[in-house]
């Protein structure tokens, strides 16, 4: 009883804000929060891959591989939700949460499916983005967008539900908003 007490009254502190104890790091990084099916880390220092589960938080450079059956749900500490498909290859390309509240976190695709869904942005200089074959989108707050890549058929696509994003590819610049769908081969 007396430990569930001190734990109620942190939580409580920390929710409300009046906390004088610094919250756990792993608020401020990225997380699974589901996982179904097969899913694999491979941490960034590590050489081999192990099942994922939900206490595992993920750095940049790490790895994530979902199997046929696989689907892995990843929230970042601005609220972002990456639903990894499966059969797909991700790394971790950006996780940062600066003194003035902004967030920079991002995914890169090397094959498969991704569907991301932002938030209402804390920072002013905060980002979500997503990768894939030569392009990057910078998903704007409140925004969904599903992103395809397939390196075999050599096709790359990126469809916005909600909100809008700008994608990037090259030199090249293009605003998109909901409903639209861009997609271009490799190279």
């Amino acid at each position: 009883p007396d430990s569930f007490a001190s734990f109620k009254k942190k939580f409580g502190e920390a929710m409300s804000g009046t906390s004088t104890t610094p919250m756990p790091s792993v608020m401020n990084q990225a997380r699974f929060v589901n996982l179904d099916g097969k899913v694999e880390v491979k941490k960034v220092n590590s050489v081999k891959w192990v099942a994922a589960d939900t206490g595992t938080t993920l750095n940049k450079g790490d790895l994530i591989q979902t199997g046929g059956d696989g689907v892995a749900r990843i929230t970042f500490p601005d609220g972002s939700i990456y639903t990894v498909k499966p059969d797909t290859l991700i790394t971790v390309e950006e996780n940062t949460k600066t003194p003035d509240r902004s967030t920079r976190v991002g995914v890169h695709i090397t094959s498969g499916k991704v569907d991301l869904a932002t938030s209402s942005f804390e920072g002013p200089n905060s980002a979500a983005e997503v990768s894939f074959e030569n392009a990057r989108a910078s998903v704007k707050e409140n925004s969904r967008v599903a992103v395809r890549s397939d390196p075999d058929k050599k096709q790359h696509e990126i469809t916005v539900a909600q909100g809008s994003t700008q994608l990037q590819r090259g030199s090249e610049r293009v605003q998109l908003v909901r409903f639209d769908r861009m997609s271009f081969p490799t190279g």
